[in-house]
C-alpha cells in the first residue's frame, strides 16, 4: 500500500520547501562572507538543519519513520541554535513533515492490525473446517 495522492503532494511540497530553504541558506552564506565576523549570522547551523531535513525526507521515503522523526528533532535543534526567527521560519516545513510521518505511522499500525485480524479470522475458519460437519473435531471421528 503506497501513499495517497494527497500525501504524495504534501511530501513533494515539503521537499520543495526544504530545497528552497537550502538554496536560500547558501545564498545568505555568500552574503555573510563579506560581513565583519561579529555581524555574521551563524548560518552553518541553519544549513546543517536544512541538510538534516533532507535526510529526514530520505528516511521517510525509505519508510524509516522512527529515523525520520529523530532527524526532525535534530533539525529543530540545529535551527534553534541559529535563533528563534529561524525556528519560526522553518516550522511550517518541519511541522508538515512531522505530521506526515505521524499519519503514515498510524496508517502502518492500522494495516498491521487489519492483517492480524485477517490472520485470526483465517485460523478460526480453519479450525471450524477441521471440526467437520457435525461440529466434532476430526480427531473425534478417529
Amino acid at each position: 500500500h503506497g501513499a495517497t495522492d494527497s500525501q504524495l503532494a504534501l511530501l513533494a511540497e515539503v521537499q520543495s520547501r526544504v530545497e528552497k530553504a537550502t538554496e536560500e541558506t547558501a545564498c545568505r552564506d555568500a552574503e555573510d562572507a563579506s560581513r565583519p565576523e561579529k555581524l555574521r549570522i551563524p548560518s552553518w547551523s541553519k544549513l546543517e538543519g536544512d541538510e538534516i531535513m533532507e535526510e529526514a525526507l530520505a528516511l521517510f521515503n525509505k519508510k524509516d519513520y522512527p529515523g525520520a522523526r529523530e532527524a526532525i528533532y535534530r533539525a529543530r535543534d540545529a535551527f534553534a541554535r541559529v535563533g528563534s526567527h529561524i525556528v519560526r521560519e522553518r516550522e511550517p516545513v518541519v511541522g508538515n513533515l512531522y505530521s506526515l510521518i505521524t499519519r503514515e505511522e498510524e496508517r502502518q499500525a492500522h494495516i498491521r492490525k487489519l492483517a492480524k485480524l485477517k490472520k485470526i479470522k483465517q485460523l478460526k475458519e480453519q479450525q471450524k473446517k477441521a471440526k467437520g460437519p457435525e461440529g466434532g473435531s476430526i480427531m473425534d471421528m478417529l
